[in-house]
């Protein structure tokens, strides 16, 4: 062992070579980390989306849209509050043949879902209509488990419709899409 005069401890041969050269390896590896490219929030991959949802609030309540191609819907309006300039707050109760679409988008097994628009946070389910007590209910087939605002619609071919729960500072609203996956 060699002495350390400065420190007046006995250093092993070495010992300041290696050191040296971890602290440059652990240097270097955040430094990569740090200027990747990769996103920093909670943005996320864009336009690779076979459908897009829309969801947007108004004044006089939320609104949404389905794309697929060329081809819209607009979402039905569940039962929801929502505040009006912070000082009146409505509710509606809606039927529930909201939950019973007029048309369907069509699209592909495994077609992925973005969720766009102004909402704070958004939540989905695909689902087959049954009844209950004599009217529509809504049997889910699969919670749709969102990424960046994206989901995968992977379940069998069939009709099914979508329910979207959007959220904003204003109040919160579940819409209903029809949607046929081939």
């Amino acid at each position: 062992m060699t002495g350390n005069p400065a420190a007046g401890r006995p250093v092993a041969p070495g010992v300041s070579k290696r050191t040296a050269t971890v602290a440059l390896l652990l240097a270097l590896a955040l430094a990569a980390g740090c200027g990747s490219g990769s996103p920093t929030g909670p943005s996320g991959p864009t336009g690779q989306a076979d459908l897009v949802a829309t969801l947007t609030a108004r004044m006089e309540g939320p609104v949404a849209t389905l794309a697929a191609g060329g081809a819209t819907q607009d979402g039905v309006r569940g039962s929801s509050c929502w505040s009006y300039g912070g000082a009146t707050t409505a509710c509606v109760d809606v039927v529930a043949d909201a939950l019973v679409p007029k048309e369907y988008l069509v699209v592909k097994r495994g077609s992925v879902l973005e969720v766009a628009g102004d909402i704070q946070s958004v939540s989905g389910r695909l689902g087959t209509l049954g009844t209950r007590s004599g009217q529509p209910d809504l049997e889910v087939v699969r919670e749709l488990q969102f990424s960046f605002r994206m989901a995968s619609l992977d379940v069998p071919s069939g009709d099914y419709t979508l329910e979207l729960d959007g959220t904003w500072q204003q109040g919160d609203s579940p819409f209903y899409f029809g949607v046929r996956i081939r």
